[in-house]
């Protein structure tokens, strides 16, 4: 029997559902929003840093909000190629990695980052030493605002798509740890691997266990046809402004 398509759209809400056989395949649902006048996690934008506290190792960004975004150093210091492979050699060989906060992006997909990643690449760097004030930098809303406080931000850009989550900046391959079966884990890291390029990180999401190299090479390009389109935006753009809103 055919596939079916089934689409049910509201005023505020579309919902799709792709049956095969009686059996509901894939759900999805959009819900739109005014979200655009609000800063919400993975949007990206040009920002301009305001402020850099020194005593508290983090920075305030004008990000064209209400509140000023905050900006921790370790998210606000992006290492160089050398400096992550010398921090996943040091992971590699036991020591604990220090706590992040960067799984509030996406909990289940990037937990797998804080395994194998010390995000705190350099303690030795503060934060006055690589920004000043009048700055022009790209950040992403890794926290949305609460009550008084602005949003929290960061500089390590991860985009999100169906199946994996892709990071320009960040060399990694991983794979969510809701994905139990080593098999299917490892399969997925060599995926993976014949599909990132050097220098950029890609992480398989739950939804991406069973799924073909097609597939997941699919959602890779359309994640790094986002990015390049922002970075284009970016050559225009005059900060405070939006590069990219996060797919819904």
């Amino acid at each position: 029997m055919a596939k079916e398509l089934v689409i049910n759209q509201t005023h505020n809400e579309c919902r799709i559902a792709l049956i095969e056989n009686g059996e509901i395949l894939d759900f999805l649902v959009e819900r739109h929003s005014h979200h655009h006048q609000k800063a919400t996690v993975g949007d990206i934008y040009l920002g301009k840093v305001l402020r850099v506290l020194p005593g508290m190792q983090s920075a305030f960004i004008d990000i064209g909000q209400e509140r000023a975004a905050f900006l921790y150093v370790d998210d606000a210091y992006i290492p160089t190629l050398e400096e992550q492979r010398a921090a996943m050699e040091k992971a590699q060989t036991g020591e604990p990695p220090a706590s992040r906060r960067m799984g509030e992006v996406i909990p289940d997909e990037l937990s797998s980052l804080t395994e194998t990643v010390d995000m705190k690449f350099r303690p030795d760097v503060k934060i006055q030493d690589f920004l000043k004030e009048g700055d022009e930098i790209v950040v992403q809303i890794a926290k949305e605002p609460i009550s008084t406080k602005g949003p929290r931000v960061t500089r390590h850009i991860t985009l999100a798509g169906r199946h994996i989550v892709y990071m320009p900046f960040i060399e990694h391959t991983g794979v969510s740890r809701r994905i139990e079966s080593e098999e299917e884990r490892k399969r997925l890291k060599d995926v993976l691997d014949s599909i990132r390029p050097e220098g950029c990180g890609i992480i398989a999401r739950t939804v991406a266990e069973g799924q073909s190299y097609k597939i997941l090479k699919n959602d890779y390009n359309m994640l790094v046809k986002l990015w390049k389109d922002t970075q284009k935006k970016l050559e225009k753009a005059k900060a405070p402004c939006e590069l990219h809103q996060d797919l819904t």
